[in-house]
Order: C-alpha cells, then structure tokens, then sequence
C-alpha cells in the first residue's frame, strides 16, 4: 500500500510491514500496530475494537489524536487509537499474546 509504513488484510489474514520502517527504526512499532488489528480482525474478520485503554502522556495523546485527524476516518478512530496506545507499552507482546489467544482461532 503506498504511503503506508504497515497494513493488516484480514481476508488473507496478512501483516505487511514495509522495509522503509525498519530503516527508519519503527519497524517494531509498526508491526505491533498491524498486529493489533489482526488481532481486532477476529473472530469475525472484521475489525472491532478490544477494549483496551492506556494511560498516555498528555504530549503522546496529543500526537495520537492529530494523526487520527488528519489521516483517519473518523470510523476508525478507535481502532486505531487501540493500535497507536499499544504500540509504545512495554508489555506490548503480552498483551497481544492474551488477546490473540483470548479472540482469535486458527486458519482452517
């Protein structure tokens, strides 16, 4: 996808993240982000938010919120406010880890 530094397909179930973010040290970032959508993606293969919130320093807020303005539908807000959140937490892999197993199934 251009201009995208990652993306989650759920019809084929895909995380794509781009060379170019890990070039520019984001790589990890990125494919937390992608990977909480695969993990909103389930069970129905349609996003749907997890539930999750994070305390957020007032200036990390700010960021979040006019990157969701200028460059997200306002649907999506949640969504990606989930992903963005998680992103930068320490217990980011565990988190994921619970809530893949807690949503989602194996491909058949």
């Amino acid at each position: 996808m251009a201009q995208a530094y990652g993306q989650y397909v759920p019809a084929s179930r895909t995380l794509w993240v781009a060379p170019i973010a890990f070039d520019l040290g984001i790589g990890r970032q990125t494919f937390l982000h992608e990977a909480v959508h695969a993990v909103q993606s389930c069970p129905s293969g349609r996003l749907t938010p997890i539930g999750w919130t994070f305390e957020l320093k007032p200036v990390v807020r700010q960021q979040i919120g006019g990157i969701l303005t200028t460059s997200y539908h306002h649907a999506s807000r949640v969504l990606e406010q989930e992903a963005f959140g998680l992103q930068g937490q320490a217990d980011a892999v565990a988190r994921l880890s619970v809530a893949l197993k807690a949503r989602c199934r194996p491909a058949p």
